[in-house]
């Protein structure tokens, strides 16, 4: 099946100050409410193309180490993980496992927004301990629901939506493999706009894309960060019509250490 981009997961260690932050950097942040597990709550950043980031911080401040993204939270703020949006996710398991990819099968959580509804899905991880791959969820409930348009994409900073994500990953050939598995399309080989890579592809998934780098031998700056954080994204490009839509990246300390680059479109 064809995807795309559904969600960018941004950690941070306090949610109210993040949405603070975000807000005056110019987004338009919307309370996403308290998950089921009951140890995380999130905010959410919805753009006009339907994708959004998320920003996710543990209850009370308290990082819990065997959740998924608790060691790379404890690490630092900035990118945990994104999401594609799927369908008939437990046919996709099947076909994940013939084709050599591990999940964890596909199980239901939800979300108790602060109006009081709640709101389900499925979800279909794959196992990323060598691999950056995203996991894959599928709406129960309405996704407009889960996911606020209208006034909650108006952003002041002019952005309308995610272009793509980049990550960093130590090998490109074995991880470019297992995203054809997973995508079920072919990357191709770009010049990365990132300083000390050479080697890098992309994968398109109309009109979004995920590119993957790797990092040379002596680029110790970018191979620090897969030391401390692992596989996981680097980067993202947002699309905008703004006066700052011009290929600049925000400051760090706006987006919590979330690398995040304003392109313009006509």
């Amino acid at each position: 099946m064809a995807f795309r981009l559904d969600h960018i997961v941004i950690g941070v260690h306090d949610l109210a100050a993040a949405a603070a932050d975000f807000t005056r950097a110019g987004f338009q942040v919307t309370p996403g409410g308290e998950h089921s597990s009951g140890n995380t709550h999130n905010a959410l950043v919805t753009f006009a193309d339907g994708a959004y980031l998320e920003l996710i911080a543990f209850m009370d401040h308290q990082i819990d180490p065997t959740h998924k993204w608790g060691a790379r939270l404890a690490a630092g703020e900035g990118f945990l993980d994104f999401a594609l949006l799927g369908g008939d996710l437990e046919g996709e398991a099947d076909r994940l496992a013939r084709a050599g990819v591990v999940t964890g099968g596909v199980r239901p959580l939800g979300r108790l927004r602060p109006d009081g509804e709640r709101i389900e899905w499925l979800l279909l991880s794959p196992d990323t301990s060598t691999h950056p791959l995203p996991f894959l969820i599928d709406d129960l409930t309405p996704r407009e629901r889960r996911v606020p348009g209208g006034a909650a994409t108006e952003h002041p900073l002019g952005l309308t939506g995610i272009a793509g994500v980049t990550l960093l990953v130590p090998d490109l050939m074995t991880t470019a493999a297992k995203f054809t598995a997973l995508l079920g399309i072919p990357g191709h080989d770009i010049a990365s706009s990132i300083a000390s890579i050479d080697d890098a592809q992309r994968f398109d998934l109309d009109p979004q894309w995920i590119e993957l780098a790797q990092p040379r031998p002596d680029a110790q700056n970018l191979l620090d960060v897969l030391a401390e954080r692992g596989p996981a994204p680097y980067e993202i490009t947002l699309t905008g019509t703004g006066d700052r839509a011009d290929r600049a990246m925000l400051p760090l300390a706006s987006t919590h250490q979330a690398r995040t680059w304003v392109a313009k479109v006509d």
